[in-house]
């Protein structure tokens, strides 16, 4: 039963925390016990989530003004009662106001990579979904219908933003995912990295190794989908993410899931068309690009899915793209370098 010490509610202060998060802190003289209620969430109602809003209903998000300085926790001090923000065990002044989102939100609008115990927040229905929902059989075959042709579809020469980025670095192990028909893992182990890669083509594997062969390098080329690889947490110094365009309801939770195959002070190098991209491909399609917007980056996606990593570079930027058969024109892309911390 929700029960309520006093007529008045607990003092509460939205305070700056290590993190450079805002938190909400209790700052009561007097402890609170299980199911003393902490806050009465007033506010708009919604229909989908957003970042700030909290879950109070199957379909049914609130945005409240307090409650959306609650921060996640794996061992939260709070839960989610409906409208009611209620203690668990007992909250002491100083104490952070916190829930886990993963036990109360269906959908995390913004998926992220928790501090607490390091792993994927994004929902109760995202979270059982990611390991069990395999890229559809189309999908599939539109990148063997493409990487089966004699010529390389991208190309035989690196992303020359890779390439600029891959010179500052001493080379170590280095992880492509996506990485199409090999172009840039080839690149690397020129350079000396130990280059591993994967995409769900064998036509992609079969050039790549092909063109592995040709360069007198060797590249650990596995085909299939993250969660059924085999690669170890923490194996990588840097990964490269070159306009790897997974669908829509899959990108941010695979950016999420790659932070744990990525040593501490490893580093993310990312180039993808951005969502103002379109209008470039209306233009001309031969600029490549996906044509659905949810499948394109913005600059907060990327600050979201790699909140734990210091930003050496982050923009948006228009470029002249020369890559093979489908990546030839103007584009808008987001480029991001980052070191995780």
């Amino acid at each position: 039963m929700i029960k309520n010490k006093t007529d008045v509610n607990p003092k509460l202060e939205v305070i700056t925390n290590s993190n450079s998060f805002r938190d909400l802190v209790y700052v009561g003289e007097n402890q609170l016990e299980a199911n003393d209620i902490v806050l009465k969430l007033r506010g708009e109602v919604l229909n989908s989530p957003t970042r700030e809003s909290i879950q109070i209903k199957p379909n049914e998000h609130i945005f409240d003004e307090i409650g959306q300085f609650i921060n996640h926790d794996c061992n939260p001090t709070c839960k989610v009662l409906g409208k009611t923000i209620v203690v668990i065990n007992k909250l002491s002044k100083g104490d952070s106001i916190t829930f886990d989102y993963n036990l109360n939100e269906y959908v995390v609008a913004f998926p992220f990579y928790c501090n607490c115990h390091h792993k994927m927040i994004t929902g109760r229905l995202k979270n059982s979904l990611l390991d069990t929902t395999p890229m559809n059989e189309p999908w599939v075959d539109r990148w063997n219908e493409r990487f089966g042709q004699e010529e390389f579809a991208y190309g035989i020469s690196p992303n020359n933003f890779l390439k600029e980025q891959l010179l500052k670095f001493k080379p170590g192990n280095i992880l492509f995912p996506a990485e199409g028909e090999g172009r840039n893992a080839v690149f690397a182990a020129k350079l000396g990295w130990i280059a591993s890669a994967f995409d769900i083509s064998i036509e992609g594997k079969k050039k790549a190794e092909r063109l592995a062969e040709s360069e007198k390098v060797d590249i650990d080329f596995q085909v299939g989908e993250l969660q059924t690889l085999n690669f170890k947490n923490e194996q990588f110094d840097a990964i490269a993410l070159i306009y790897a365009h997974f669908p829509a309801n899959l990108k941010s939770q695979i950016h999420i899931s790659l932070n744990q195959y990525l040593k501490k002070g490893g580093y993310v190098i990312f180039e993808a068309f951005s969502k103002n991209h379109l209008q470039y491909l209306e233009k001309n399609d031969k600029v490549g690009g996906p044509k659905d917007y949810d499948m394109l980056f913005s600059l907060d996606e990327i600050k979201a899915d790699f909140a734990n990593f210091d930003t050496i570079e982050l923009e948006e930027k228009v470029i002249e793209l020369n890559e093979g058969l489908f990546h030839n024109g103007t584009g808008s892309v987001i480029r991001f370098v980052g070191r995780k911390k």
